[in-house]
């Protein structure tokens, strides 16, 4: 799934190639225990990526999540 052209890191592709990030982030959720929520329940699938995907260590907040969900996807 990685870009045919050589990027300087696997951050990059995160960013720039769809195709790879969708697939990195499908197997983090694989890895994570239960199931994923609702997909109408946007409080929990904020905090599920949270958990999950974005750690208690990472920048991103669930309101952050919900108001970009807003933004971008309604």
């Amino acid at each position: 799934l990685c870009s045919q052209t050589f990027t300087p890191s696997s951050h990059e592709e995160l960013i720039f190639n769809l195709n790879y990030a969708t697939a990195i982030a499908r197997i983090i959720y694989l890895r994570s225990p239960g199931s994923l929520p609702d997909a109408n329940d946007i409080q929990a699938i904020a905090k599920y990526w949270k958990q999950f995907y974005n750690t208690v260590d990472g920048k991103g907040t669930i309101d952050e999540f919900i108001n970009n969900y807003k933004e971008h996807l309604l």
